[in-house]
């Protein structure tokens, strides 16, 4: 495309990893992510949710702790969605202490837990049979929306 003159812009590179990730092509959109930041272009929060959801449903769950770590170090700050779907990743794979100890503290991160983030964690939790972690996050009521 840069041959013909066409360069994308970071919304143009968002939706290219949105339509990707929304057809279950979760590696491939961390590929456009990185080919992103080659093009010297600094991906934002919502890129790297995205991304890190892509990764997560395909299971590639080393790859979501990299990307995670990835985004922290680059200071990219996690939002309330990045953290619902890195939590979500955590519990899915039964790290539930490690889930749990990080849903402690978001706060300290900026955000505050609403309806949507317990309703996922809960859900998530139900799915993977861990009940007796329910009980820890139903003891903490979301935020107003």
């Amino acid at each position: 495309m840069k041959a013909y003159g066409f360069y994308l812009g970071r919304l143009d590179w968002c939706n290219v990893i949105r339509f990707l990730v929304k057809n279950g092509k979760g590696r491939d959109a961390l590929d456009v992510l990185n080919q992103m930041k080659v093009d010297g272009i600094k991906p934002d929060v919502v890129c790297y949710t995205m991304v890190l959801d892509g990764v997560i449903e395909e299971g590639n769950y080393a790859k979501a702790d990299e990307l995670f770590d990835e985004m922290l170090v680059l200071g990219v700050v996690p939002d309330m969605w990045t953290y619902n779907v890195y939590l979500c990743g955590l519990f899915k794979q039964k790290h539930i202490d490690v889930g749990m100890d990080m849903f402690a503290c978001i706060e300290n991160g900026g955000c505050k837990p609403d309806a949507v983030m317990y309703n996922g964690i809960l859900s998530t939790l139900c799915e993977s049979g861990e009940f007796k972690a329910t009980k820890e996050v139903e003891n903490e009521p979301p935020t107003e929306a």
